[in-house]
């Protein structure tokens, strides 16, 4: 006999239960699985032989991809996790591993990326006519400057062939940080077929970017030489660690330790290296190109909305027909709210999709204190919590793996208990 919700919230604390949140009594995501998918794109460029070396180095012309990714959890909705610049899918992680308790996520890296492949001369000098989703054809002009197929509207396509992969069938929702917010926003837009929802976190929109940090990043494109570049480049890992520190609340967040996972793949920090010296440690030039070559194409036309006169290259808002949450750290300046806000991007933006989204099915969002930038490395609780509360109003209680009383706060002591009849409630007693 199931037992009655009153039987169920109105438990015995356990004393040796403690009062703080216990993630072990959800259900198991299991082992993540890391491996790499094979991408075709309609673009083509040269992967090199050697991440380091500008010079001695031979190339293969490929438009056949490798995209890392980490898959985890084993029931529940699909979710896949787009992380921003200059990061990687390892971002993620904190954030992840405690959604997998309730869902089925995929986390990878952006083409040209942590483990995905980094072509140099990405889309050079090539035409191509081709449908991505539901836009239009595009032609690339031959005589336009090499960084038109690094656009955010051409990540739809590989992203749009792993979901499929991994996800046959099956609508996902889309979790998105920084630059990557900007990729989800045309990832629904192209592919409003494949998306359950949209969740957000301080991601670039609109007008509220260039910021100064990529900008000067994306203009060491415009040097030619490779001597050059390298000499501009060699303080790379210093400007790296200047701009990860300063988009987070703490910048202890990111000690030696953690600088290895986020400073992939630019910055060797094999420290266990038998004999490894500063001099040794070395930059990878052929990716931070890569980078450069990405970072050129930020310019606000690219997400503020579709015009056909005014605006071409616009975002198609009116295909983003499903729900929309977006998860900010709080605006500074707000009497009482201590030392907390978005450093890089303007909070309050999170006001404009009531409007600049108008077929969403719904929308809504929150402010995260005590967060900077990365408000999944600040507050991986607390953010984690509010993405499986979205989830759950998306894809609906029945479909999530397992019941959730969060992982933040002062718990009561009978978590267990009331976990178990809720089980038995709302079906989840197999676990």
């Amino acid at each position: 006999m199931k037992p009655s919700l009153y039987q169920a919230l109105a438990g015995k604390p356990d004393p040796l239960a403690g009062h703080d949140p216990n993630e072990n009594l959800y259900n198991s995501p299991g082992s993540a699985i890391i491996g790499k998918f094979k991408a075709n794109m309609p673009f083509s460029g040269k992967i090199p032989s050697s991440e380091y070396d500008l010079f001695n180095v031979t190339y293969r012309d490929t438009n056949c991809f490798d995209i890392g990714y980490t898959k985890w959890g084993n029931k529940g909705p699909a979710v896949i996790f787009i992380h921003g610049v200059p990061t990687n899918r390892r971002q993620w992680y904190d954030v992840q591993k405690r959604v997998a308790h309730f869902t089925r996520t995929l986390s990878f890296d952006l083409l040209g990326m942590g483990d995905s492949d980094k072509p140099r001369m990405y889309g050079y000098q090539q035409s191509v006519n081709f449908s991505v989703g539901n836009w239009p054809h595009y032609h690339a002009n031959p005589d336009q400057p090499p960084v038109s197929a690094w656009e955010w509207r051409f990540d739809s396509i590989y992203i749009s062939q792993l979901v499929k992969k991994m996800f046959p069938n099956e609508k996902v929702t889309v979790v998105a940080d920084d630059w990557g917010g900007g990729v989800a926003s045309w990832f629904v837009a192209q592919f409003p077929e494949l998306c359950n929802g949209l969740i957000k976190l301080n991601s670039i929109d609109f007008d509220g970017y260039p910021v100064s940090e990529i900008q000067a990043i994306g203009r060491a494109a415009m040097i030619e030489n490779e001597e050059d570049f390298m000499k501009g480049m060699f303080a790379f890992d210093q400007t790296l660690m200047q701009i990860y520190k300063t988009m987070v609340r703490d910048p202890a967040v990111y000690n030696q330790y953690k600088l290895r996972d986020i400073k992939f793949p630019y910055v060797d920090t094999d420290y266990e290296r038998p004999g490894a010296t500063s001099l040794t440690l070395k930059i990878k030039f052929q990716n931070i190109r890569v980078l450069s070559d990405r970072a050129a194409i930020l310019a606000p036309d690219l997400l503020l909305p579709f015009d056909p006169k005014h605006n071409p290259k616009g975002l198609p808002v009116n295909n983003i027909t499903c729900p929309v949450v977006y998860i900010n750290s709080g605006p500074n300046g707000d009497v009482g709210v201590p030392i907390t806000g978005d450093s890089m991007m303007p909070s309050n933006q999170v006001w404009l999709p009531f409007y600049a989204y108008p077929k969403a099915r719904w929308y809504s969002f929150h402010y995260v204190e005590h967060a900077n930038h990365f408000v999944g490395t600040d507050r991986p609780r607390l953010v984690a919590e509010y993405v499986i509360s979205a989830i759950t109003n998306m894809a609906g209680r029945d479909k999530m793996a397992d019941i959730c009383l969060g992982f933040t706060g002062i718990w009561k002591g009978d978590e267990a208990s009331k976990i178990a009849m809720l089980r038995k409630i709302y079906g989840k007693h197999c676990l």
